[in-house]
């Protein structure tokens, strides 16, 4: 949780907006060079020992790593955080170089920052399906139940050659639940809090079945204390309770897996998601009435190969989906600040991917994805004072090679990528806006994105990764094409493009004595984007998107993994970022402001011990203030909190949980009039058969 705090703390928020934390890129390349020459000292330089080592490797290889060999990746296994009834946000936000920044409590909007890149050049996946829509690529993380989940990948600056589009800040993918066993978990906690799963598995002969079923709830009715709107006045501070905050979700997920020709696998995926939500906006003056809604109905079929039966050595699979999303907006008497609205949008996407990874050597493999999706935007331009806009689509076709060549005894892993996207938006019809009439538009537009990425084995563990790319983003729908009343469209808008260069160590930590398993590593990041789009005030309320925007993203990461036999496990993430706005928006006024919503220092940490039967954990969560503004001017302050757990496992199948969060109470926020809750405890119960 993020946001308002006691006050300033010492090392976490006292530095200006102009403050540098980070050092240029020559003094990180020369302290990586440094560590370099110091592990190479240390390594084995024999053939013998660099095969044995490789032989140690290769089984302890992660999804992500075999996706991307060279990239700052994580996993994130979510069976801890849905027995904590924690939230893919929350997930999230444990992750070295990233933030997150919640418009409230549990269920409301949130939304992704990677390495200081925006919510919308963040790519967000379900199993590879691609979450983002044309129209607004800004993904709502409320809108991700993560009890449907067996874990969630992180990459870090770049994009994987198994997913169909490429983000600016990288991407993040959530892999549903396959073969998890039968279990069944309920939940009650602060403020009317209530949850209940039941996941079920079968299996007959060759034949996978599974089914998952998931309810959220909460009143939200935490108290806060609010400044009525008057932050230069404390006499007129007083804790109120959050009302009309109320929310209540329901997800389903179904797998059905069977054979298929040779030794390949036919898989089946339907999710359907479901929310509806109160509005209350911002805490000094709520909205008692605005609600919303949200259906996503998202369809997969797949079918994959170990080997392809005319092709040896390649493997492959194909996926065809269909992702519905329908999301209704009421706001009859205006309180949010609109106008009165009323109004059901409507989008449809569908696509296919085929993915193809040839062998041809011990030395050489070759990744390759060929895809293309076919998008459509209706918009309700019957709801009540709703602006006239036209259904507008989007056809995309991707085509992504990544070979993999090994060398030096295969110490050195050299990927360089490739991958070009064509995109041809268009609108279904002329309409009137803003006095004239603006008739059919279509656009054209060829994404180029190289890469390349190196990792060397240095030996006892340490390994150099490195990283380069150009990535582009393509304009969104609603900037293209505008929205009559309040945005201009500028068809003319170029794709924003960043160049994005990571060099970091990675150590996995050997196994002696007391210690059983580890990693460390270290990243540093130096990211130039150029042709931001930026919405241009025309009018009292009349935008016009233009590719004016720059900014310069560097940073520093560090993450710790250990356990200690079975018994004590610790991790602790720790991020220094710089996001410069280097923008020529308002005549260059923004020029060295830090772009808001960018903390420039987050730390995590977390320690958890069993005994017999119990297990407990202690977080502790740091962050620096930031702002809320291009002119930094409004600053959110920063916080640290604080949260503990208890466990208790009642034989073979029962397990008891008790948590208590954000221990101290803090009065928090991560946006300004929008708070978080206070000191809130939860209880679950979850029996596995």
């Amino acid at each position: 949780m993020k946001g308002r705090g006691a006050g300033p703390r010492r090392g976490w928020s006292k530095r200006t907006a102009r403050s540098r934390g980070p050092t240029t890129c020559r003094q990180a390349v020369r302290i990586a060079l440094a560590v370099l020459a110091v592990a190479a000292l240390c390594a084995p330089c024999r053939g013998a020992d660099v095969e044995a080592e490789v032989t140690v490797r290769a089984p302890a290889l992660r999804a992500t790593e075999r996706k991307a060999p060279t990239a700052y990746s994580q996993e994130i296994d979510t069976s801890r955080y849905a027995e904590e009834l924690k939230t893919v946000t929350d997930a999230l936000a444990d992750i070295a170089g990233v933030s997150v920044r919640r418009y409230g409590g549990l269920g409301a909007f949130a939304t992704l920052s990677v390495r200081g890149a925006g919510a919308n050049q963040v790519q967000i996946f379900f199993d590879g399906i691609p979450l983002s829509r044309a129209r607004n690529e800004v993904v709502d993380l409320a809108d991700l139940p993560i009890d449907s989940l067996a874990r969630i990948e992180v990459y870090r600056g770049v994009t994987p050659v198994n997913f169909s589009v490429a983000g600016l800040g990288g991407a993040v993918n959530l892999v549903p639940k396959r073969d998890h066993g039968t279990q069944a978990q309920a939940g009650y906690g602060s403020f009317d809090t209530r949850k209940a799963t039941a996941t079920d598995r079968r299996q007959w002969g060759e034949f996978h079945w599974l089914a998952h079923v998931a309810y959220t709830g909460s009143a939200g009715n935490f108290r806060f204390r609010t400044d009525n709107d008057t932050p230069q006045n404390p006499l007129d501070d007083r804790d109120v309770t959050r009302v009309h905050n109320s929310f209540d979700s329901v997800d389903v997920l179904l797998n059905l897996q069977a054979p298929a020709a040779g030794a390949g696998r036919w898989e089946v995926l339907h999710e359907n998601f479901w929310r509806q939500t109160e509005l209350p906006g911002r805490g000094a003056n709520p909205s008692l009435h605005a609600e919303g809604t949200r259906l996503r109905v998202l369809d997969a079929l797949r079918i994959t190969f170990p080997e392809l039966p005319f092709a040896s050595a390649t493997s492959g699979a194909m996926t065809g989906y269909s992702t519905l999303d329908r999301s209704t907006f009421r706001d009859p008497f205006g309180e949010l600040g609109g106008g009165q609205q009323d109004r059901t949008d409507l989008s449809w996407a569908v696509g296919a991917d085929g993915n193809l990874t040839w062998d041809a050597s011990e030395v050489l493999s070759v990744a390759g994805l060929l895809g293309t999706s076919h998008e459509w935007f209706w918009p309700d331009n019957d709801a009540l004072n709703a602006p006239e806009e036209s259904p507008a689509r989007r056809w995309r076709t991707a085509l992504a090679l990544q070979p993999e060549l090994r060398v030096l005894a295969e110490r050195l892993t050299v990927v360089p990528g490739f991958r070009w996207e064509h995109l041809h938006d268009a609108t279904d019809k002329s309409i009137r806006t803003f006095g004239r009439v603006v008739p059919r538009l279509s656009t054209d537009r060829d994404l180029v994105n190289p890469s390349l990425g190196l990792a060397y084995h240095l030996g006892w563990g340490w390994t150099l990764l490195a990283n380069t790319g150009r990535y582009q983003r393509a304009p969104s729908l609603l900037e293209l094409f505008g929205l009559s009343g309040t945005v201009i469209g500028n068809p003319s808008l170029v794709p924003e493009s960043a160049w994005n260069r990571d060099i970091g160590v990675r150590w996995q930590i050997p196994a002696f004595a007391w210690f059983e398993v580890g990693q460390l590593e270290y990243a540093y990041f130096d990211n130039d984007v150029r042709d931001l789009v930026v919405f241009v005030q025309r009018s009292a309320a009349m935008f016009r998107p233009e590719n004016i925007g720059q900014a310069r993203l560097r940073g520093h990461e560090v993450g710790l993994q250990m356990r200690l036999r079975q018994v004590l496990r610790a991790e602790f993430n720790y991020t220094l970022q710089d996001a410069e706005n280097r923008s020529r928006a308002q005549g260059g006024i923004y020029v060295g402001k830090q772009l808001p919503g960018r903390p420039r220092q987050e730390g995590y940490a977390r320690v958890s011990a069993e005994w017999g039967r119990w297990e407990g954990f202690y977080e502790w969560n740091a962050i620096a203030g930031n702002y809320l503004d291009l002119a930094n001017f409004q600053r959110v302050p920063a916080r640290t909190t604080h949260g503990l757990g208890l466990s208790w496992h009642l034989g073979k199948h029962l397990r008891l949980l008790l948590q208590v969060r954000n221990l101290t109470g803090n009065q928090i926020s991560d946006v300004g009039g929008f708070p978080l809750p206070g000191r809130s405890w939860i209880g679950t119960v979850t029996w596995t058969l």
